[in-house]
């Protein structure tokens, strides 16, 4: 990626195709928001029925279905009746179509694939760029991460919380920035290559990953690893235990 306005179009852009994977999923939602910010993207949903935590990988799949058919965002300016005609039983996009015609900015619509949706613009102009926010497109995926974490770990369930780390960071857009592959740490997404031969035990971290709150970890002088949900936390874990 050229830069940060890039990294935040590819964002902007996975958080239409959240939205529109959970209408397919869940019909009756109703979608409000979905921005890019610092670490991520999100899409604020008033959601037909309750979603937990084990619903996300099915939502992570029918990203990954329909994203094979987008490819581009088609631009289309409409008036305050179109647009509400398009969105006349979502209360919420009523409400920031009301915002917009109160400021008497141009409302436009974006479509791509079947989804259409209320939205002012910045996205990828390829969305092809978004894979390498979605991690783990196959086995070749699996066995380079898995190589990453015989470097990076040594216990088993070291290993499972470093793969739910690290899977996190590729889903947010976070570089992975690993010793064990120095380019990790001015690229996004996986090494093209495996670093080293994974075995059986960093196997079955990837695919059996442990979900922590924890986004940084370090490893001690004596090889005890120190978990930290913020950047702040992570540098006193530096001072402290390195």
């Amino acid at each position: 990626m050229e830069n940060d306005e890039n990294l935040a179009h590819i964002r902007h852009s996975l958080a239409h195709l959240l939205g529109a994977s959970i209408l397919e999923l869940y019909p009756n939602s109703k979608l409000t928001l979905g921005p890019a910010i610092d670490n991520g993207f999100y899409y604020d949903s008033d959601i037909e029925g309750k979603i937990h935590e084990d619903d996300l990988p099915k939502i992570e799949k029918k990203m990954r279905e329909l994203a094979k058919s987008w490819s581009t965002f088609e631009k289309k300016v409409v008036d305050e009746n179109e647009a509400r005609e398009n969105f006349k039983d979502n209360e919420y996009k009523n409400e920031l179509i009301d915002g917009i015609v109160k400021e008497g900015a141009e409302i436009s619509l974006y479509t791509s694939g079947s989804f259409t949706d209320l939205c002012r613009g910045g996205h990828t102009e390829n969305f092809k760029d978004t894979e390498i926010l979605l991690p783990l497109r196959n086995k070749e995926d699996v066995i380079v991460l898995a190589s990453i974490l015989e470097g990076e770990a040594k216990t088993k369930e070291d290993m499972q919380k470093v793969s739910g780390i690290l899977l996190k960071r590729l889903s947010i857009g976070m570089a992975l920035q690993v010793d064990v592959a120095k380019e990790t740490y001015k690229t996004i997404g996986l090494p093209t290559q495996p670093i080293n031969n994974p075995g059986l035990v960093s196997l079955y971290a990837v695919l059996n990953p442990i979900n922590t709150p924890y986004l940084y970890y370090v490893t001690g002088k004596d090889g005890t690893m120190h978990y930290a949900k913020t950047f702040t936390e992570h540098k006193a874990n530096i001072k402290k235990y390195l």
